[in-house]
């Protein structure tokens, strides 16, 4: 009996001291401030560079607001291959910040997914595909660099996503920083 009670004593020992590390073991993810996305576009083998933005603005807890509504359509021509630039913005304290550098400081818990988003118009869907061309440090895919290839002429719906996530012994935590939705057209 002593040693069903010793050995219960030393479960309820290890599970405080358990629950404790636990408790102890807070996760927290501060995101970097972002309310707009520029994406630059340059034709390769030359070719004029254009930039379309999709910015919102922000607004201080105090109400004050911040940088302004705007969202551009993404013209390319078809049969075309683009080198594509995010940069990543903030209006937060009145003045336009790139965030790009704490992104790629901070590359363990970014990351950017485009998607493209489905349509039931076969004749209005234009041909695009996207691929992640910058790396993280363990060759995962960071987002900020890609390339644009067209097909043909059309209407194409692209979403691009700036992800967060972070993981801290058995915590995790993730989430859409910033989402920007770009109507594609590519015409010639």
């Amino acid at each position: 009996m002593k040693l069903i009670t010793k050995f219960a004593g030393c479960l309820a020992l290890l599970a405080a001291f358990t629950l404790a590390s636990c408790e102890k073991e807070k996760l927290e993810l501060n995101v970097v401030q972002v309310n707009g996305v520029t994406v630059t576009l340059t034709p390769q083998g030359g070719g004029e560079t254009t930039s379309f933005t999709m910015s919102t603005p922000y607004t201080t807890e105090d109400g004050k607001v911040y940088g302004a509504l705007k969202q551009d359509d993404i013209k390319l021509k078809p049969n075309t291959t683009y080198n594509a630039t995010l940069t990543y913005f903030s209006d937060e304290t009145g003045t336009r910040a790139e965030q790009n550098e704490i992104i790629k400081k901070e590359e363990k818990v970014y990351t950017v997914e485009y998607r493209k988003a489905q349509s039931n118009i076969d004749d209005m869907k234009a041909e695009l595909a996207v691929v992640t061309t910058d790396k993280k440090a363990d060759g995962s895919p960071l987002g900020l660099q890609a390339t644009f290839t067209t097909g043909k002429a059309g209407i194409k719906t692209l979403h691009i996503d700036l992800k967060a996530e972070k993981r801290q012994g058995k915590s995790y935590m993730n989430g859409t920083v910033y989402n920007a939705t770009f109507f594609i057209d590519v015409q010639n």
